[in-house]
This record gives C-alpha cells, structure tokens and sequence, in this order.
C-alpha cells in the first residue's frame, strides 16, 4: 500500500513539474515582418539577418532570406536581393513552393531594375504559371499591370493593351471584394504602378515614358486612397520617376559627337523630342486629377503642384528650343541679321526734292 501511494505521489509530482514547465514557441520573423510591412527597409533587413544568425535550422529560415531580399529591394540593392532570391528558389523550389514561388515573382522586379526586360517578364510568367502559391491581388493585378508595363517598355503595344485591361479587370473585382482591405489594394496598386528607372538613358527614354504611362494611374490611385504607408509610398516613387526622366532629359547622357555644331544640333532635336514625350507623359497623369481642390488629399495637392511645376519647366524648355532648331550656324550666316555681304553703292536720293509721278 505504501508502494502504491508512493508511485501515485511521484506521478503527481511528475505531472505538477509538466504543468508549471514553460511552453517551449519556436521563434518566428513577426517583428521582421512587420517592419518590412511598414516600409522600415532598414529595420527590417536587421531583424531578418538577425533572426539567422540565432535560429539557422529553423523552419522560418527561408522565409527570413526571402525578407531579407525584399528589405534590400526596398533599398535599392538590386543585385544583392537578387541573387538571396536565386538562392532562396533555389533551396525551396522542391519543400517550400510557396517560397521558392514568391522568391521569384520578387526576381522580375530586380531584373526589371537591372535593365534587363526579357528576364523580368520570363520570370514574371513563370511565377504566374504556379499561382495557386501567390495572393490573388498578385496573379489578377499586380503581375498583369506589371507585364503591361513591361511590354511597353520593350514596344510590344498589342500584349500590353491585352495585359492592362485583364489588370483593370482584376482590380475591380478586388475592390468589389468584402475580404481585400483599402491597405491590401493601395499596397497592390503600388506595385501594379511601379517602375524602375534605374537604367534609363537617352537610348531607352521613349520606352521608359510609354512604361509609365501604361501604369502611373494606379500610383495616382494609390495616392488618392490616403492609406498609409503606400499612398506616401505612390507619392514618392511618382516624383522620383519624373526627377529621373527629368535629368535624363536635360543631360541627355550618351549623346556624343566630335563635331560641336552636329553634337550642339543633335542634343536640340533629340531634347525637343524627349520634353513632348514628357509633356504627353504630364497630361496622361492630369487626366486623373480629381476636378475640384477640394476632394483632393494633402498628398494629391502636393504632387499635382509638383506636376504643375515640371510641365511649365518643359514648356519653357520647348519654347527655348524654338527658336534654336531652325538654323545651323551657316544659315544663320547667311539669314541672320548681321551677317557678310556686300553693299551696292547707292546714289542718296537729294535733300528735300520730292520724286515726281510720273502720271500726274
């Protein structure tokens, strides 16, 4: 009997010592996260690194890489988030797809970036081929609207009509939808809006403005919700991608002659022709500018001012140019107001004599 009561007194000491013992979570990448949700790119990228330096065999550890590549795209690291991005694809296309298939769609923005077209879109096609891993704001807006603007950008007009319109037709159903949040489609049409001129140059100009001309409008729709962080968000990329055509535009990088009249004459025409693709690029924005102050935000105010002002610096550009492209120095020799020649000797006609009609 002793036995007995002493074997049931240890259970309950074993079963009081389970009870009081802590439970044991394994650590996961929410603080991370939400940094990164937050646009806190350099928050986030610490937490991320730092969560693999602790927990390297954890079943988060891919997912901390993975935001590891974004918080470096969200600094402009492109090709460092690119290759964590390979390497991510590469270490989960066969456990984690879900993953492996993020990690790529994540590739398309960082080869776009890179200058490097026909990647981002081969990418960016082969993520859409395993959609059941991506949100439906991925597969029926953003990866749409971002093929859109990668076809225009490589003059590919038809694909990018057909692209746009299953993007605009994908984002109406989301705004019908009781379970997307205004936070989910702002963030979704900030990437639907979004574009990289990190390689624009005299050469790819033209394409630069029609990319972001088939898109900006969800930027400007964006911007137009007042959700935080992507309407300041939208804001921002918007007058980053008008300074950088701007400078293009003026510096006119990659145009080079060893004849200073030919050069001086070429930078004309070309700077003429990339201020009207610039002018066309400001009325395509203006179209969706609310009609009246007031049903406008303090972000819409601020940007459609901006906007105001660059399209009277393009204006005054052109009207410079005018006046500059119709002579080279030879014509001006020959039509200008001082200019060489010689002068007939001319009998004066005398002083106060009247010539006389000959009818009269």
């Amino acid at each position: 009997m002793k036995y007995v009561n002493g074997l049931l007194l240890a259970v309950f000491f074993l079963q009081a010592c389970v009870s009081s013992a802590p439970v044991v979570v394994e650590a996961n990448t929410q603080e991370a996260d939400q940094a990164l949700a937050n646009v806190d790119y350099e928050q986030s990228l610490k937490l991320y690194k730092n969560f693999q330096s602790k927990y390297r065999s954890s079943k988060f550890y891919m997912a901390a890489r993975l935001g590891e590549g974004q918080s470096l795209e969200g600094l402009e690291n492109w090709s460092e988030a690119l290759e964590i991005y390979r390497f991510v694809y590469d270490s989960t296309v066969q456990r984690q797809p879900q993953i492996a298939t993020q990690a790529l769609y994540r590739m398309s923005f960082c080869y776009e970036a890179l200058g490097d077209e026909v990647k981002a879109v081969a990418t960016l096609r082969d993520s859409l081929a395993q959609k059941k891993y991506l949100s439906d704001e991925i597969t029926m807006a953003e990866a749409p609207a971002r093929l859109a603007m990668l076809y225009s950008k490589t003059d590919n007009y038809s694909e990018a009509s057909r692209y746009i319109d299953i993007a605009q037709k994908g984002l109406n159903t989301l705004q019908g939808r009781r379970d997307i949040s205004p936070a989910v489609l702002a963030k979704a049409c900030y990437q639907m809006g979004s574009i990289s001129h990190n390689q624009i140059s005299s050469e790819n100009f033209t394409q630069a403005v029609a990319g972001q001309k088939s898109v900006q409008r969800y930027l400007l729709m964006a911007i137009h919700m007042g959700v935080e962080p992507w309407s300041a968000q939208s804001e921002e990329r918007l007058k980053k991608n008008y300074r950088d055509l701007w400078n293009t535009l003026i510096e006119l990088p990659g145009i080079e002659s060893v004849d200073v009249e030919a050069l001086t004459r070429r930078r004309l025409e070309v700077q003429a022709k990339f201020a009207s693709d610039y002018l066309d690029l400001i009325d395509n924005a203006e179209l969706y500018m609310p009609l009246q102050d007031k049903k406008m935000n303090n972000l819409e105010k601020d940007f459609f001012a901006y906007l105001a002002e660059m399209k009277k610096r393009t204006q005054n550009l052109l009207y410079q140019h005018q006046g500059k492209m119709g002579l080279t120095s030879e014509s001006e020799k020959r039509n200008g107001m001082k200019r060489p020649g010689k002068i007939k000797n001319v009998t004066p006609a005398p002083e106060n004599k009247t010539a006389e009609d000959p009818n009269l």
